[in-house]
């Protein structure tokens, strides 16, 4: 997901997603625009402690539909 800080790096290894078909993505190898076509669609991440997550100035529409609109699933 690249939660981690810029300074932070992967020095082997690899993530593989199994996607259909017997397809399989690095995800380490991904750009971050295509890193952001699989976030949601394919991967995500669920917070155990949503108040730390979200944002306390923003209304809760606001926030959501801010993911919508970054996928583009709304106009």
């Amino acid at each position: 997901m690249r939660l981690l800080s810029k300074q932070a790096h992967l020095n082997t290894g690899e993530i593989l997603l199994h996607l259909k078909d017997n397809e399989k993505i690095n995800l380490t190898q991904l750009s971050e625009k295509e890193l952001r076509r699989l976030r949601g669609n394919h991967i995500a991440m669920i917070f155990q402690e949503p108040i730390t997550s979200s944002n306390p100035v923003l209304i809760c529409r606001k926030q959501v539909s801010n993911v919508f609109l970054l996928h583009k699933i709304i106009a």
